[in-house]
C-alpha cells in the first residue's frame, strides 16, 4: 500500500522542526521545502522557487504541512484550497501576534499580516503549541479549526541524583536586539548584576551581539552561545534554577527540558509559560529586577522535587505529541 505523501514546508531547521518531520516520516513520505527569510531577496527567491513547486508538484501530495503562518504559506494555503488538498499549520506565537509596542508579531506588518489571516482562514487546521496561542487564534479567526498540541521534548530524563549546583540557567535563541527584548535578555543581565554573589549562564545568544546592543555583562553571568545537546544537558543537570523572564513566550521548550532535569523553574506569568509549570515552580506576575531576584533566592533554597519531572514525562514528551498529530492527520 502506498504510504500518503506529506510537502513540509518552514523556514528554520529547529529542534522542534526537526522533530515534527521525524514524526511526519513514521508514516508518511515526507518531501522538505525549507523558506529562506533572512532577507527580502532570499524569501523572494523562495516564494518563486515554492510557486512553481507547487504548480507542477502539489497533485503528487496527499497533505501539505506548515511550520508557522506567514509569508511562505499563504500560497501554499491557497493551492490547498483551491484544489482540496489537506493542509495544515502549526501556529507557533510569533504568527498570531501584535506586539506594536515591541515591533513583534507578523500582524504588525500590513502586507504580512494579510497573508498570515488568509493562510490561517484557508488552511485544514491550525496546530498550536499551547492553549494560550489556541485561545488567540479561536479569539481572531473563530470559524477556524484549531486544536492544542504541545511541543514535544526529545532529550532523555537525566539522572536524579545528581548533585544540583547553586546555578541559574536560562536558554533563549536570539540572534536580533528585538528578539533580546522579547526573550527578556535584558532582565537576565540586570537581575544578574544585582546577584553577584550567583552564578547565572545564558545559552544561545552570542556574548559580541549583547555587548554590540550596548549591554555590559556582569562577572557572575557566564554566556555560551550555542551549545550541542549533549553539552546542554550536563548543564541542565547541575542548574538549580531555570529562569526565564521574556516578555512574550508561546511555549518554551527550553522550560519543558529544564523540568524534565529537576531544575526549579522561576518565569514570568506570559504566555504558555504557566501551561508548562502547571502547580510547579515560581511565577512572577510584575517584572522588578528586586522582585525577580528575591523569587530566584527562594528557587534556589528550595528543595528540587520529581513532580515538575513527571509532569513533562505524562504531558509534554515527543512521543505524546507524535501520537497526537498522526491521529489528526489520520482522522481528517
Amino acid at each position: 500500500m502506498r504510504k500518503e505523501r506529506i510537502l513540509y514546508i518552514y523556514p528554520t531547521l529547529s529542534s522542534f522542526i526537526k522533530g515534527d518531520a521525524e514524526i511526519l516520516s513514521r508514516e508518511y513520505e515526507v518531501t522538505h521545502f525549507r523558506v529562506h527569510p533572512t532577507s527580502w531577496h532570499s524569501l523572494l527567491r523562495s516564494l518563486i522557487s515554492q510557486l512553481f513547486h507547487l504548480i507542477f508538484n502539489l497533485r503528487k501530495y496527499d497533505i501539505v504541512y506548515i511550520w508557522f503562518a506567514d509569508y511562505h504559506s499563504f500560497l501554499p494555503t491557497l493551492f490547498c484550497k483551491r484544489f482540496k488538498k489537506r493542509c495544515y499549520i502549526v501556529a507557533g506565537g510569533y504568527d498570531v501576534c501584535r506586539e506594536k509596542k515591541y515591533g513583534y508579531g507578523s500582524f504588525t506588518n500590513p502586507i504580512r499580516g494579510f497573508m498570515t489571516a488568509r493562510s490561517i482562514k484557508n488552511c485544514t487546521t491550525v496546530i498550536a503549541v499551547s492553549k494560550n496561542i489556541k485561545q488567540i487564534i479561536r479569539h481572531v479567526f473563530p470559524s477556524t479549526n484549531c486544536v492544542t498540541i504541545y511541543n514535544g521534548v526529545v532529550l532523555k530524563p537525566g539522572k536524579e541524583d545528581v548533585e544540583k549546583e547553586s546555578l541559574v540557567l536560562t536558554v533563549s535563541m536570539a540572534s536580533t536586539a528585538k528578539n533580546v527584548f522579547i526573550k527578556g535578555i535584558d532582565r537576565i543581565i540586570e537581575v544578574a548584576d544585582l546577584m553577584q554573589e550567583t552564578k547565572f549562564i545564558l545559552i544561545g545568544t552570542e556574548r559580541q551581539l549583547l555587548e554590540k546592543i550596548g549591554y555590559k555583562i556582569p562577572d557572575n553571568l557566564q554566556v555560551l552561545g550555542f551549545v550541542d545537546h549533549s553539552h546542554l544537558q550536563e548543564i541542565y543537570s547541575k542548574s538549580k534554577v531555570y529562569c526565564q523572564l521574556s516578555r512574550r513566550e508561546s511555549f518554551c521548550l527550553a522550560l519543558a527540558e529544564a523540568m524534565l532535569y529537576n531544575c526549579n523553574p522561576v518565569i514570568t506569568n506570559i504566555g504558555g509559560m504557566p501551561e508548562v509549570t502547571g502547580k510547579n515552580g515560581f511565577i512572577i506576575n510584575e517584572y522588578s529586577a528586586q522582585n525577580c531576584s528575591f523569587v530566584i533566592k527562594k528557587a534556589l533554597e528550595a528543595k528540587t522535587n520529581s513532580l515538575g519531572r513527571e509532569r513533562i514525562l505524562s504531558e509534554f514528551t515527543i512521543e505524546t505529541r507524535a501520537e497526537k498529530i498522526l491521529n489528526l492527520l489520520e482522522s481528517n
